[in-house]
């Protein structure tokens, strides 16, 4: 958390100092970091909320019925917000806009958000597939990119809580 604050609070600060001395581009374009880094903020801290304690203790219940085309419309749309100069959302469904499930509308949106920002942060450029599946018995959600994954040796590792591979990149980790 405290390097998306730093970043929001070094640049609201150079705003603040040289404003009229910055062309519109540069204003623009720290304005963008800014917005940027306190959606990041944001997000880890409903993250940490959700994985304390006091989370664990809440029943979250499924009452939702949504549409699976809508629900990956709406997180698509809401990635390519955050980083619509990086890459490009691609959804790709083969289910009509009528098939639905129950859920809780909030947390499988913030589950499958994350997934994507995750693949999103780590593609270089190019393309991030949300692809919706149906089979017998299940809907997949499926997130994919070209970006570097998780080396063989670390998949084991994937559901350790808070686990950050490179200490130097952002987020929670996993």
């Amino acid at each position: 958390i405290r390097t998306p604050l730093n970043i929001v609070y070094g640049f609201a600060q150079v705003l603040c100092e040289n404003m009229f001395a910055m062309s519109e581009e540069e204003k623009s374009n720290l304005i963008k970091m800014i917005a940027h880094n306190t959606v990041t903020i944001t997000r880890m801290i409903h993250m940490l909320i959700d994985s304390s304690e006091i989370g664990k203790n809440i029943s979250y219940k499924r009452d939702d019925y949504l549409s699976c085309n809508e629900l990956a419309r709406e997180v698509a749309d809401d990635v390519m917000k955050q980083y619509s100069d990086r890459i490009r959302v691609v959804l790709d469904t083969e289910v009509p806009d009528s098939l639905c499930i129950h859920t809780n509308h909030l947390y499988f949106f913030r589950t499958l958000r994350e997934l994507f920002y995750n693949s999103a942060k780590y593609a270089n450029k190019g393309d991030v597939f949300l692809r919706v599946r149906e089979s017998e018995t299940v809907v997949k959600f499926i997130v994919e990119d070209v970006g570097p994954g998780i080396a063989e040796e670390n998949r084991n590792l994937m559901f350790e809580r808070f686990l950050k591979i490179d200490d130097f990149s952002e987020g929670l980790g996993l």
